[in-house]
């Protein structure tokens, strides 16, 4: 008898990782409290920590915003002015020492410093560099912001039940002199850097544990009730000017900040640690959840950790499910980029926006939509097309700030298509967004754009060849309809559109599936039971939806016996090429003028 005999299977390699599907590893987390929807939670840290703050709101927990914009800006405009990004305005606060600094100053510990940077005319804060786009018209106009930042930052350790803080660096630039802080280094984002007054410190576990205990301790004296979660970002550094590789640096820097959440929140009742940075960067998830650079997180990425965030906090909501339902987007994919140009090279639409009660909303598949439609006779007109991976803010933010009544688009797609206002919505059609089709390989990971030189395995996550049909497989692909599911309710309960139809997405190419997975895995039909498994899960989560209609391509009619389309219909001879063309939504077509 030993006292490994008595562990239970999430302490094995083996049976917690190696026998498991990366998307069912779970228990990573046994939180130390349970979080309420009426207990106020405040974020504040590195950039990664904003994510946190819009998954509380979409889940219809209490985060709390102390520092509100002023009247009369609207969502889009209040975050570009850098409201609602944290829960006051501080701007990002990278290292633990920025945080001590900010709490000595909110409680009035210390005098927060004079200094300002004047450029052009222009005032800026030091330590909110980015805080004002262009800077302040004067030095009373900083002065007056800083104040309700600090009261707002003060009211947020007062008032709130959960402080939440990301650890972001350890690189940090100081006032040689008077021994403040930066949260960026002097001429970078503004001011102007001078090495006799300014100093690089890259501070070690010691430093970087002090300062983070010292600001716990110093807000737990004017809220004893006051309970931490602690993260780390999963973002590497930009930049480092440690003088080694910033791959070395950013493990470096990365390991201290783990090292110390892990240290205070074991030895802290009231100090709890999540792993959101061992959840994206682990090897077990391979890099799948960083966009192309290998450095931003990408939205499926986010989603993922807020998944085990929330499924942990066993929240009445069942993890990630309704107001955070996560979309694909591919704005990355230069395959996904060129269908939607191809389709709308020289049609932009004209300024006939007022009488436009047909909206179809989707990915990189509406351009074979959107063709079906204009090729047929007679045509459909009063169309409102809009691609999602165009628009200047997310699907979700336009529900709450619009409900998808009113979508403008990114500049670099201005000369394609022009804004689109509906004052009478009826009908909103979804093409895409992960519905069967490739959703049913992106349940499995991240499809990658192709690129020349590439193998199936480099850009296509791993499917197992199953042979048959369990209950849990079935299980497995509940996951990702539970979130199409969620997506459909919440626009079914937040906007006006009296009827929602939904176009899933296509299967690939018989060529493209063979060149991504193996010739070997396509003839063996593994692909049709894992579509008959994803149909049986949608048939038994697809309970609660009123105005939604879904369309799903007929199988009779554009699939070979693999279960992938036929050849004819591949959009490209791109062997990685995804998407079909026209002729294959040439019948979906049709079945949505029915429903319409």
């Amino acid at each position: 008898m030993n006292p490994y005999r008595q562990l239970p299977a999430h302490a094995f390699w083996k049976t917690a990782i190696a026998q498991r599907s990366m998307f069912d590893i779970d228990q990573l987390w046994a939180p130390k409290f349970s979080l309420s929807r009426d207990d106020k939670v405040v974020t504040f840290g590195s950039c990664f920590a904003q994510h946190i703050g819009n998954a509380l709101i979409n889940r219809g927990f209490n985060w709390y915003a102390a520092e509100a914009p002023p009247p009369g800006l609207s969502a889009e405009e209040a975050k570009q002015w850098n409201y609602n990004i944290f829960s006051a305005r501080t701007g990002n606060i990278y290292t633990t020492s920025l945080l001590r600094q900010w709490t000595e100053w909110a409680l009035d510990r210390r005098e927060m410093p004079s200094e300002v940077w004047a450029v052009d005319g222009r005032f800026f804060d030091p330590f909110r560099p980015a805080i004002e786009r262009g800077g302040f018209s004067d030095i009373d106009g900083l002065r007056r912001s800083q104040r309700a930042t600090l009261g707002s930052f003060r009211n947020c350790i007062e008032r709130a039940d959960y402080f939440v803080f990301t650890l972001g660096l350890t690189e940090s630039w100081f006032n040689r002199d008077e021994l403040y802080e930066y949260p960026a280094c002097p001429g970078t984002v503004a001011g102007t850097f001078d090495t006799l007054r300014h100093q690089f410190i890259n501070q070690n576990f010691e430093t970087v544990r002090g300062n983070l205990v010292a600001a716990f301790d110093l807000m737990k004296e004017v809220n004893a009730g006051l309970r931490v979660i602690l993260t780390v970002s999963p973002v590497p550094l930009t930049a480092t000017n440690s003088g080694r590789h910033v791959l070395v640096a950013t493990m470096a820097s990365k390991s201290i900040l783990c090292a110390v959440a892990d240290e205070v929140a074991a030895h802290s009742p009231y100090v709890d640690y999540f792993p959101s940075y061992e959840i994206i960067s682990s090897p077990v998830f391979r890099g799948i959840y960083f966009e192309p650079n290998q450095r931003n997180v990408s939205p499926h990425g986010v989603d993922f950790v807020m998944d085990h965030f929330f499924s942990a906090m066993a929240c009445s909501t069942g993890g990630m499910r309704g107001k955070d339902a996560p979309l694909s987007r591919d704005r990355f994919d230069p395959d996904c980029e060129e269908a939607l140009l191809e389709s709308f090279n020289g049609a932009k639409p004209g300024p006939l926006l007022q009488e436009r009660q047909l909206v179809v909303l989707g990915n990189s598949h509406l351009a074979g939509v959107k063709d079906a439609l204009s090729a047929r006779q007679p045509p459909v007109v009063g169309i409102a097309y809009v691609p999602s991976s165009w628009l200047k803010i997310s699907i979700q933010d336009l529900i709450r700030v619009n409900k998808l009544t009113e979508f403008s688009f990114s500049e670099d797609y201005a000369y394609a298509i022009d804004g689109v206002r509906i004052q009478r919505p009826e009908t909103l059609v979804l093409v895409g967004f992960g519905l069967a089709g490739d959703g049913i390989i992106r349940a499995h990971g991240v499809l990658k754009a192709g690129f020349v030189g590439c193998a199936g395995v480099d850009i296509s996550p791993a499917i197992p060849l199953i042979k048959e049909i369990d209950m849990n497989v079935v299980d497995f692909y509940k996951k990702s309809v539970r979130i199409m599911l969620g997506f459909a309710k919440l626009i079914e309960e937040e906007t006006p559109y009296k009827k929602v139809i939904w176009i899933a997405s296509p299967d690939m190419a018989v060529h493209s599936a063979a060149f991504r997975f193996g010739r070997e895995f396509v003839d063996s039909g593994a692909y049709k039971l894992h579509k008959r498994a994803y149909m049986e899960a949608f048939t038994e989560e697809n309970t609660s939806l009123h105005r939604t209609r879904f369309i799903f391509h007929a199988d009779e009619k554009c699939c070979d016996r693999t279960g992938f389309s036929l050849n004819v219909y591949g959009a490209s001879s791109n062997d990685w090429d995804i998407h079909c063309n026209k002729e294959y939504y040439a019948d979906t077509a049709e079945r949505l003028i029915e429903l319409i």
